[in-house]
């Protein structure tokens, strides 16, 4: 106790700035002496059940670290808790995800082989072990108070997609930016072989592909579409707008026929859900990758169920790029 108060008032008499670092959780008397203090913790991470409720099991629990700052005299704390990890050897903190306006990429990556599909995105190539296999169903899991931060990663997909003349599907990509986000697309690339599936009465637009009620009808056309043009397709599909107008089994049933037709293809499926979906138990089994976005104090988290993988934490850097960084 005496040697802290020392320290306390050496540093304040000259000027110096000291770190002690210590290995204990409780309260102690050095706390009231000191002008900040911050602690570094292992946490666990939870996956989400049905209604935000958690699983307490081993198979959706992730191991991640977070920085705590207890006090600091004579500034206010804005956030308490930040994710932060040591990759690399490196300390680096995640600052909360804040979206920007969705843009067209203008470069491409190339798929590397004859059997995988870039991404458009580097470093979620690198976790797909180069990229998704053509003839693929990749499910997205979207949890509680992620929002709309994940289309970044969505607008990377469909970016790379156009930019390599693939053909294109989307669906129930919902949210205002991500509607901008379209009509710029098909104003950029009306030419080109992307079809928009939207409720609506009537065919306002060429690349639009309407329907009033009977979403079958509508993947029917786009069926048409994938066999008239020859190439390559991604579709990219919220099953979440799925269950909602068709149901839960209606929507089990076209995502099982749906993979089936797409098997030995070279098209990609990426679909989308939302928790609590009820499909999402079903239809995770049969999905050839799945990854869960998650709100970690703030920062955008992903992690794999398959493959199996740790936390990544995604960050929108400098010319809308998103790194992803494990956080170990």
């Amino acid at each position: 106790k005496i040697l802290g108060q020392e320290l306390a008032s050496f540093a304040r008499r000259s000027a110096t700035h000291i770190v002690l670092v210590v290995e204990y959780a409780e309260i102690k008397s050095l706390d009231y002496l000191v002008d900040g203090i911050v602690t570094l913790k292992n946490v666990r991470i939870h996956g989400e059940a049905h209604f935000g409720d958690v699983w307490r099991g081993g198979l959706e629990t992730k191991n991640s670290r977070e920085i705590v700052i207890e006090k600091l005299r004579g500034t206010p704390i804005k956030q308490k808790k930040y994710a932060y990890s040591l990759y690399q050897g490196r300390f680096q903190y995640f600052e909360p995800f804040l979206p920007k306006p969705l843009e067209l990429t203008r470069t491409a990556i190339r798929d590397p082989n004859d059997f995988l599909s870039s991404s458009g995105n580097k470093d979620f190539d690198t976790i797909l072990n180069g990229g998704f296999n053509k003839g693929s169903f990749n499910l997205f899991e979207v949890e509680h108070g992620v929002d709309q931060r994940y289309v970044h990663l969505i607008a990377s997909i469909i970016s790379n997609a156009v930019l390599e003349d693939k053909g294109l599907i989307l669906f129930g990509i919902g949210g205002k930016d991500s509607a901008n986000f379209q009509k710029r697309l098909l104003e950029a690339h009306s030419s080109k072989d992307v079809w928009i599936i939207k409720k609506c009465d009537s065919n306002m637009d060429a690349n639009v592909i309407p329907f009033t009620g009977n979403l079958y009808e509508a993947i029917e056309k786009t069926h048409e579409l994938r066999e008239k043009s020859k190439k390559e397709f991604v579709y990219i599909l919220g099953l979440d707008l799925f269950e909602y107008y068709m149901g839960k089994k209606d929507t089990i049933k076209f995502v099982e026929e749906f993979i089936e037709g797409i098997l030995g293809s070279n098209d990609v499926f990426v679909g989308i859900v939302k928790r609590p979906q009820q499909i999402i138990d079903v239809i995770s089994h049969i999905a050839d990758t799945h990854f869960v976005f998650k709100d970690i104090n703030g920062s955008l988290g992903m992690y794999g169920m398959r493959p199996k993988t740790g936390i990544y934490n995604i960050a929108l850097k400098t010319g809308d790029e998103l790194i992803f960084t494990p956080i170990v």
